[in-house]
């Protein structure tokens, strides 16, 4: 049970019988809820296929550590809206369905070239990031999937340059950000608008974003994976604001995890680097911390849960990162660990639901 559920139990004694369903209630009200599942996607080796997802459970503190497996393929990463889970099967080719019910397969699509990472813009929808593989005369794309389970299907594409990695919808408005310079591709974030599933434009930035961040306020943290700083873009008008200097440069291990995580509750952005996990105040746009949670190599990625003021970094194994299975620490917010759970091999993404 994490500290804020149990500090929450611990006060039933001490209140009296008419008060505990009302100011107890009310203390569950106050704050944002804890997350009813963590979702770790593991990436396996790429020359076994071997890729997979954990789950976690926080209420009791129970994980599935190959939750989802047997795909033939490594897994990228994760999306979760409601109870429905994409998962991207990268070397597959191909995303699969799941509900979080089980979890249980409920769809699979096929004929993307190298599908990363997704975001949804809305209960149905989905955006995918489609890297053109190495060697592939494929174009790179975001694809637009409709989210039906065994009728889910591709429904559109928009061609990008470079190589889209992450993505992120800003709420505030119609658009959508994706990273453009995995692999050192291009210095280029690709605005997209949701609406009318179409390219705006493409907005250089001066460095090579491998991840981008949008935030409740209208900005999106694109991540330079090649200096230590975030370029803030304005997501109404889709252009550069302004460039946050970080302490480090946001990296994950072997450059192949997701470096960041936004909490909109809390308002803050943990982003993943060699020397500690990196806390930006997205209110004020200001690094408030690099907390120690006891690294002894880069993370493969990071999440946090504002409900239970809990932060989770992925670990791949120190000794064989591709060919044993990693785990999850549990940490306080001021970096104190307090729990882990095993997982696949080399988690590399934490969503949460």
């Amino acid at each position: 049970m994490t500290f804020r559920r149990l500090f929450l139990f611990s006060l039933l004694p001490l209140l009296p019988l008419g008060l505990v369903g009302c100011d107890l209630a009310g203390l569950d009200d106050s704050g944002p809820s804890p997350a009813d599942g963590v979702y770790v996607a593991n990436q396996g080796n790429f020359g076994d296929g071997n890729g997979s997802v954990t789950v976690y459970d926080p209420a009791d503190q129970t994980a599935q550590p190959e939750a989802i497996s047997g795909l033939g393929s490594i897994v990228q990463g994760v999306a979760l809206r409601d109870t429905s889970l994409l998962v991207m099967a990268n070397t597959g080719a191909r995303v699969d369905l799941f509900s979080t019910n089980g979890p249980t397969q409920t769809g699979q699509v096929t004929g993307f070239n190298s599908p990363r990472y997704a975001t949804f813009t809305d209960e149905t929808t989905a955006y995918i990031t489609d890297q053109s593989p190495f060697g592939s005369s494929a174009s790179p794309a975001v694809r637009i999937l409709n989210v039906n389970g065994a009728q889910s299907q591709v429904v559109d594409s928009i061609p990008v340059s470079g190589n889209p990695e992450g993505i992120a919808v800003s709420e505030p408005t119609d658009r959508a950000f994706a990273a453009l310079g995995a692999f050192g591709a291009s210095t280029l974030v690709a605005v997209l608008n949701t609406s009318q599933n179409t390219l705006d434009r493409e907005v250089d930035i001066g460095c090579a974003p491998r991840d981008v961040v949008a935030d409740n306020d209208g900005d999106v943290f694109a991540l330079c994976s090649d200096a230590a700083s975030a370029v803030i873009l304005d997501a109404g008008s889709g252009t550069v604001d302004t460039t946050l200097a970080l302490p480090d440069t946001a990296e994950s291990a072997s450059g192949v995890g997701d470096p960041a995580s936004y909490d909109a509750d809390s308002e803050e952005l943990y982003i993943a680097s060699d020397s500690g996990i990196i806390r930006v105040n997205t209110a004020s746009n200001t690094v408030e911390a690099t907390v120690n949670v006891g690294l002894s190599r880069t993370p493969g990625a990071v999440g946090y849960d504002s409900g239970d003021g809990v932060l989770y970094v992925a670990r791949l194994n120190p000794s064989s990162p591709f060919t044993s299975a990693g785990t999850v620490t549990i940490h306080e917010r001021d970096g104190t660990q307090m729990g882990s759970f095993g997982a696949g091999i080399a988690p590399t993404y934490i969503a949460f639901r």
